[in-house]
């Protein structure tokens, strides 16, 4: 085991690592796909998802991968999520990969998939939506501003490959279904 501190010499080779083999093998994967090791997602798409608070502090991130995938627009990055407590320091709204994929079909309506044990929305506009699959609802809170666009959303077979996705993983994933996004 080894790891490599964000200072010195290890920032270095990260971004030499970032900038000599991950660029290349994005590219290498999709020649409609760019890297850009410094950018990431603007912060006015993090925020459109609803997922998450609009109260951001701190927002950074890095490795942002953009293109068309599939006919799809993509993209993803590392981000760093920090709002102000309480306490005025700050505290951790999010910090991962965050992506963004066009849709195959456009809807006029926002669900919201939350972890089971995770935090909800902080509109009220969203109520909790009842689903046909109980065991996905055990892993998964859903939330909708329209109920019935929820269930036609999440099918069975787009509850499941959520639900395998998440197995993944050792954190399970937050979606939102927006618009094209």
């Amino acid at each position: 085991l080894f790891s490599i501190s964000e200072t010195g010499s290890g920032k270095v080779f990260r971004q030499q690592f970032k900038h000599q083999i991950i660029g290349p093998f994005v590219e290498f994967i999709d020649k409609d796909l760019r890297f850009d090791f410094e950018s990431y997602i603007p912060q006015s798409v993090f925020l459109d998802s609803c997922l998450f608070s609009s109260n951001i502090k701190h927002y950074r991130g890095d490795s942002h991968i953009c293109g068309k995938m599939s006919g799809r627009t993509f993209e993803c990055s590392k981000l760093l999520v920090k709002s102000d407590s309480v306490s005025n320091k700050h505290s951790l709204v999010f910090s991962g990969l965050f992506f963004a994929i066009e849709l195959d079909n456009p809807t006029h309506a926002t669900t919201l998939i939350y972890p089971r044990i995770k935090s909800r929305p902080s509109s009220k506009v969203y109520k909790r939506a009842k689903l046909e699959d109980p065991s996905f609802e055990e892993s998964f809170n859903v939330y909708a501003d329209d109920q019935v666009e929820a269930r036609v959303q999440l099918t069975m077979s787009v509850m499941e490959s959520i639900f395998h996705f998440g197995e993944h993983f050792v954190e399970k994933p937050y979606l939102s279904f927006k618009n094209k996004t």
